[in-house]
């Protein structure tokens, strides 16, 4: 009995944990750049349960303690680009993501290409990250004339500010999130920037709608399921309890 109530407990933490995520993607829908997640579940370490007679040992099969989350898996497929006619906004059309440099000094990523000129000139994003170049921080001279070509150079009027840095990570799989919507700089191979930067432009998140309200749906039925066998199953332990108590 404790095997099913530890059973249906761990799959009410992993669906609501599932639900949390995918309200965290629906809550983005509309941000630019931003990537959906999805949460990976494994089983606990299965058991082997074996049958003990006169003829020995048997083993008659394996159980296992429920599930678990394992890991949170990000989804950096590429979102649709929409004009904004901002001079301001950026799209990147193929893999790689703006290179950014927090308040802290430490490199960040974002593929979020909506940017600002702070009060010193310099180029930056809504969190207050500096937009890095391939010789540092961008400064633009002249803010009333501003543009980026293809290949990510950017001018100031008719002088050449710096390049785009573009970080291209070989795998993405080490990247962590972080609440202003940056991302970590993993430490893997990095590639060369084969894409083009859009001006006036701005990417889509790739968050589904339909999937997430689907998910959302299927998470919550499950997890309505699980808190049903624990009530269950905690009635009826009580119930034998009870019965063994009138012996």
């Amino acid at each position: 009995m404790n095997n099913i109530i530890y059973s249906a407990a761990s799959g009410m933490l992993f669906r609501q944990r599932a639900m949390n995520i995918t309200g965290n993607n629906l809550a983005n829908i509309e941000t630019a750049g931003f990537k959906s997640s999805d949460l990976v579940m494994s089983t606990f370490g299965e058991y082997i349960t074996n049958r003990t007679d006169s003829d020995g040992t048997t083993k008659i099969g394996s159980r296992s303690y429920g599930t678990e989350a394992q890991v949170v898996y990000s989804n950096f497929m590429q979102g649709s680009i929409y004009s904004t006619g901002r001079s301001l906004d950026l799209a990147l059309n193929g893999d790689g993501f703006f290179t950014l440099m927090n308040a802290d000094g430490v490199a960040r990523l974002t593929r979020n290409g909506s940017f600002f000129i702070d009060d010193e000139g310099f180029l930056i994003n809504d969190a207050g990250s500096y937009v890095m170049g391939q010789n540092g921080r961008i400064s633009i001279r002249d803010v009333s004339d501003i543009s980026v070509n293809e290949q990510g150079v950017v001018f100031s009027g008719r002088d050449v500010s710096d390049v785009l840095l573009i970080t291209v990570p070989e795998e993405t799989s080490g990247i962590e999130r972080f609440e202003n919507g940056e991302l970590s700089m993993p430490e893997v191979n990095m590639l060369v920037f084969s894409g083009k930067i859009i001006q006036g432009s701005l990417e889509h998140s790739n968050v589904s709608y339909v999937e997430e309200m689907t998910s959302m749906i299927e998470d919550s039925r499950a997890f309505q399921a699980c808190s049903q066998i624990v009530r269950m199953a905690d009635q009826i332990m009580k119930k034998t309890v009870n019965e063994i108590g009138q012996l």
